[in-house]
């Protein structure tokens, strides 16, 4: 037989407990002795809670106007939010930060944009953030949103920052939020025609040389606001082979400012470019010099590797010169300075057939026994 009394006495201890909890209901039960859960409030339980909250400074009238209004309350900021004596949210005052993402590009979307034509929008927030210059790629609508993509770091932040304080001409205040964002590239038809001319644009015939320095910004690119990272391997690939199909006798190449962190794949130059002799990748994001490995049967005469982060990691500048020469022995000039010979005993195979017959004997005079 049930324990009337122990019940009441839980219904007793419970009656009171106004959150959502599995014991809300006061001693309710199913048909199987368990407890029900239940969401309505109990007693007078929303009336204590809010006499409690405004003794603590919460306002909850307050703040479920807020909540109601048309200005959205941003959670997305990087400072500190948190409720004042008055009830009301309170945010740090200053400029916000936007976290640096190596190697990324950085997605804005202008929320609740797509009812705006495009050029009214960017031209307005170019406006805003001027004189940093504003050069979006990949405008598209997305849903009820307006999405596009930047390269540079410091124009990311700076549109972060105009958040709610840019006023279109019906009142409406931008929504912006801005991510870092790594895009996935389809080397479709349109994008080949522009890698293309790109190319043709950089090579100089009379050097042999061809100049891919920051190649995303070529305006090839950004006039038809197309997203063509060299840090991405499959475009990586497919340039080296347009490169390999056009100009077989490449001799010097210039990677400079691409954001590359991986370069396992540029082992394609190997076999692609067989007369490549100088090689410039400086101020990307390569991080150890054994990086380079896959890369020892290039016969590079020239490297540049400055800006990256792999020189500071030697504690002398003849410990990087001899770790760099390990994997390209015929290095003459690093990083814009002229090397010193090396000191090495290979030979060209040509050369081999010229050296004397080796002895069986390490005398140096057999008749004397020397």
């Amino acid at each position: 037989m049930p324990n009337m009394a122990r019940r009441g006495r839980d219904r007793g201890h419970y009656k009171n407990y106004n959150d959502h909890d599995d014991r809300v209901g006061g001693g309710s039960h199913n048909n199987d002795g368990s407890r029900r859960v239940s969401f309505k409030n109990q007693g007078g339980g929303h009336r204590n809670r809010n006499n409690r909250n405004r003794q603590q400074g919460f306002d909850t009238k307050h703040i479920r106007s807020l909540i109601m209004s048309n200005d959205d309350i941003d959670m997305g900021g990087h400072y500190n939010q948190k409720p004042n004596s008055q009830g009301a949210l309170k945010q740090r005052k200053g400029k916000r930060t936007l976290k640096f993402v190596a190697n990324c590009f950085y997605r804005v979307e202008v929320r609740y944009g797509s009812r705006y034509e495009k050029d009214y929008l960017l031209k307005v927030l170019a406006s805003h953030i001027n004189p940093t210059p504003l050069i979006p790629l990949g405008c598209r609508k997305n849903n009820n949103d307006f999405v596009f993509t930047v390269i540079d770091h410091a124009t990311a932040e700076k549109i972060m920052n105009a958040n709610r304080a840019v006023t279109l001409n019906d009142g409406w205040k931008m929504s912006l939020h801005v991510r870092p964002y790594t895009p996935i590239v389809e080397v479709d038809e349109k994008l080949t025609t522009a890698i293309k001319a790109a190319l043709a644009s950089r090579f100089n015939a009379a050097t042999k040389s061809l100049d891919l320095t920051t190649f995303q910004e070529d305006p090839a690119f950004l006039s038809q606001e197309l997203i063509c990272p060299l840090n991405r391997s499959n475009v990586m690939n497919f340039v080296i082979e347009l490169i390999s199909e056009s100009v077989p006798d490449l001799v010097a190449l210039n990677l400079n400012k691409n954001g590359i962190s991986g370069i396992e794949h540029l082992k394609a130059l190997i076999d692609k470019l067989p007369h490549l002799r100088i090689l410039h990748m400086a101020h990307n994001s390569i991080r150890e010099v054994k990086q380079f490995d896959p890369l020892k049967g290039l016969k590079l005469e020239e490297i540049n590797l400055d800006g990256n982060i792999l020189a500071s990691q030697f504690n002398s500048q003849e410990d990087y010169i001899r770790e760099i020469r390990k994997r390209f022995p015929k290095v003459m000039r690093l990083d814009g300075v002229d090397l010193p010979k090396p000191i090495t005993f290979d030979l060209e195979e040509e050369d081999a057939g010229n050296l004397p017959k080796s002895q069986l004997s390490f005398m140096c005079d057999a008749e004397h026994g020397l």
